[in-house]
């Protein structure tokens, strides 16, 4: 799927950036989680027809108000998140987290906008969104730890 392969490169990219700061690419695949997430639950909500087939422009507002709606829950979860499990408090771990969901948010409105998505596809975003949050989390915590006993220790 396309959330997985940008997500996949996304890390690929902060990793050869910043090999020892290993939060900022985690903060950024669990907000592409949060956001593949929120993007599954959003598109599968059924708008009601008022008689007439929707126009192209109420499409593009119907899309615009999703993917606002999905970077405040992003965001909200970012600070959430930031306080209670992967704290202190840190703006730029929400900043990076709320960069991520939009990022991964990007990369899914285009597939969701140009039909409507099956059941298949809704459940395929949740779970690789499910597998970008926990990823993240093993990004920030043991694979941190190991990289940064390499990076200053060697092997």
């Amino acid at each position: 799927m396309r959330l997985g392969s940008v997500a996949g490169l996304v890390l690929l990219v902060l990793f050869a950036v910043f090999p020892h700061r290993l939060e900022y690419p985690a903060h950024v695949l669990a907000g592409m989680g949060l956001g593949g997430l929120g993007a599954a639950g959003l598109w599968s909500t059924r708008w009601p027809r008022v008689g007439r087939p929707p126009s192209q422009a109420d499409l593009d507002r119907r899309t615009t108000f999703r993917t606002a709606v999905i970077a405040v829950t992003v965001l909200a979860a970012g600070v959430v998140s930031d306080l209670t499990l992967t704290g202190p408090f840190d703006v730029l771990d929400v900043a990076n987290t709320t960069m991520g969901g939009l990022l991964g948010v990007a990369a899914v409105v285009p597939a969701l906008t140009v039909s409507r998505a099956t059941q298949a596809a809704r459940t395929g975003l949740a779970v690789t969104g499910v597998v970008l949050v926990l990823v993240g989390l093993a990004v920030r915590y043991p694979v941190q730890e190991t990289v940064k006993h390499w990076w200053w220790f060697g092997s």
